[in-house]
């Protein structure tokens, strides 16, 4: 039986910033420095943290990727108009594969398994309320995190219950283990969307 070694990297946080740095300053330009205080992570610190783990961390299985991959405040919050949906969850998007491909960089070839946080979404704290964002919001996600995956992923199965609830298994070749990742954006107090979605993973979990 293969024994596993895997690899846990959580809120990665990236700003995005012109010049690819961190956050812009008061004047409006941007660090060149890894971040400072008070800011969130730079493209630049991601590629720092991925890169120098990278050299001693290569012999993995799988990197898992907790959320989140956006700032905070990418996500809409308070009243906002039907409009700002969808430039929202372009920007959400384009940040999350920017982590996507960097994270492919330092690790080529390697099984990267993420799950949903509560800015990873469009709207903080809420999963998508029509059916149209639903379809739209996972299945353009799943595009991002599993369109390169390493052979052994079960893209299929992984997809048919990620298009259902952002939830999803990996059986680990030559091993016993299976890794369960649930949307727990649906137990979210502030969430008030496809609560039934919940109880779907649960059912899903005790199969």
């Amino acid at each position: 039986m293969k024994e596993l070694a895997g690899l846990m990297i959580s809120d990665l946080a990236k700003e995005v910033c012109q010049g690819n740095h961190s956050k812009a300053l008061p004047n409006g330009s941007c660090s060149l420095d890894l971040a400072y205080y008070g800011s969130e992570a730079s493209q630049k610190l991601v590629e720092t943290m991925a890169s120098t783990i990278a050299e001693t961390e290569q012999d993995i299985d799988a990197l898992i990727v907790n959320g989140d991959f956006p700032k905070h405040g990418d996500a809409l919050e308070g009243t906002f108009a039907a409009s700002d949906i969808a430039p929202a969850w372009e920007t959400i998007k384009d940040t999350i594969d920017q982590n996507m491909k960097t994270l492919r960089k330092s690790f080529p070839g390697k099984l990267i398994l993420p799950t949903i946080g509560n800015n990873d979404v469009i709207v903080h704290n809420q999963m998508p309320c029509t059916q149209g964002e639903h379809d739209k919001y996972f299945s353009e996600l799943f595009d991002v995190w599993f369109a390169e995956q390493p052979a052994g992923f079960d893209r299929e199965a992984a997809r048919e219950t990620f298009l259902v609830g952002g939830y999803y298994r990996h059986q680990f070749a030559d091993s016993k283990t299976t890794l369960l990742a649930l949307n727990s954006m649906y137990w979210k107090l502030d969430n008030e969307c496809e609560l039934d979605i919940a109880e779907q993973q649960m059912n899903w979990l005790e199969e």
